[in-house]
């Protein structure tokens, strides 16, 4: 059945039984927004997070590069860090 062409447009139909699924079912219908209406906000928050450790990783390497280059020897070194 791989070699026959059109198949994989036919697997990925599949998929659009899902969203028929969700549709007939209420709750799952209100849950499936709720997940896709709160994921700007959690995206928000993540880049917040991000800024305010790159922030606190450029301090790092201002004050602690001459003492532990193997941990804050640049940037990217200083954020690993942060994260670990």
């Amino acid at each position: 059945l791989s070699g026959v062409p059109g198949i994989s447009v036919l697997r990925v139909l599949r998929v659009f039984r899902i969203l028929r699924v969700i549709k007939r079912f209420d709750s799952l219908l209100r849950i499936t927004n709720a997940i896709f209406q709160s994921a700007i906000p959690v995206l928000n928050a993540l880049i917040i997070l991000l800024m305010v450790t790159a922030i606190y990783a450029l301090m790092g390497v201002f004050l602690f590069a001459e003492r532990s280059i193997e941990k804050f020897g640049d940037f990217g070194r200083s954020m690993y860090t942060m994260f670990e």
